[in-house]
């Protein structure tokens, strides 16, 4: 695995856990929040299609279904986040989603695809995913990591798996859009997030006047999510073309140590020595993907 490759994914992972850090304290939430950061996002991204367009890029047939399969998925993605996020603390849902995505991927990568891992990656793999369960998991007094709710019920860890399920969906298919169809990044991207936006619109439509209210008292974290989620998103889709799936849905699961970081500094949640155990081994795997094979 390259290093530019690791960079990309390691740089998408900070920005993914600052943003899920920003919706979970967005005062307005519900997949209204993400209808009005969705439709922010598509019309940042108006320049960049039209610096697109004048360097000849082009959305053709394929990059259109590609998209619209993306979005589907992504919307999926974004509607269960969010409702998990209002459902549950995020210290549960986000290391279960983020720990579960890259399992489903790895399995599926291994048994359908046939990708091959090297003895040392496969151990970068098992480490990293240690280091995840190491962070998301605590002790049965530590009660200042989760509220008393979330302790009683199962609410969290099945929408951290829901979440995780979808997470795997969405890296499949982009792996395969950008490899096996072989679209471009920005295009691929473009067609994705209009696609979602028309989506979210036919779904929320009916409440479009509560969504004046979100936008009211939302649109500086709206604003900051619609930046950071692109940003976050198309630097993995470049590093898709330059690495097995199998080897960067792990290393984007190093979110989980940034994500605890955040809640840490951003939510007042306390690190603990558990979880900086869990980001050192962490750092061990991806140490590991990083050593040449060769």
């Amino acid at each position: 695995m390259t290093s530019v490759a690791v960079c990309l994914v390691l740089g998408g992972s900070v920005l993914h856990a600052v943003w899920n850090t920003v919706v979970k304290q967005a005062p307005s939430g519900g997949t209204l929040f993400v209808w009005v950061y969705s439709t922010f996002s598509v019309t940042l991204l108006l320049p960049v299609v039209l610096f697109g367009a004048a360097r000849g890029s082009t959305i053709d047939a394929v990059v259109v279904k590609a998209g619209v399969v993306s979005a589907l998925l992504h919307t999926a993605y974004a509607i269960t986040l969010q409702r998990a996020y209002t459902r549950a603390d995020m210290n549960v849902v986000y290391p279960v989603a983020r720990g579960m995505g890259p399992v489903l991927v790895v399995v599926f990568a291994a048994v359908a695809l046939r990708q091959h891992l090297t003895i040392v990656e496969m151990a970068g793999v098992a480490v990293i995913l240690g280091g995840a369960i190491v962070v998301a998991s605590r002790r049965s007094g530590d009660r200042d990591l989760v509220t008393v709710e979330a302790r009683r019920s199962l609410a969290g860890p099945v929408r951290g798996l829901l979440v995780g399920a979808t997470i795997a969906g969405y890296t499949l298919w982009d792996d395969h859009a950008m490899k096996d169809l072989g679209v471009d990044a920005l295009p691929y991207y473009t067609c994705t997030a209009v696609v979602q936006c028309v989506v979210l619109t036919v779904l929320c439509w009916r409440r479009r006047r509560e969504a004046v209210v979100v936008v009211r008292h939302s649109w500086r974290p709206a604003l900051l999510v619609a930046v950071l989620v692109p940003a976050s998103y198309v630097a993995v889709l470049f590093a898709l073309t330059m690495a097995p799936v199998a080897l960067v849905a792990p290393l984007r699961s190093t979110s989980i140590v940034f994500g605890s970081i955040a809640g840490w500094l951003l939510l007042g949640e306390p690190a603990g020595r558990r979880r900086l155990l869990g980001a050192v081994v962490v750092v061990l795997g991806v140490g590991l993907l990083v050593v040449p094979s060769g």
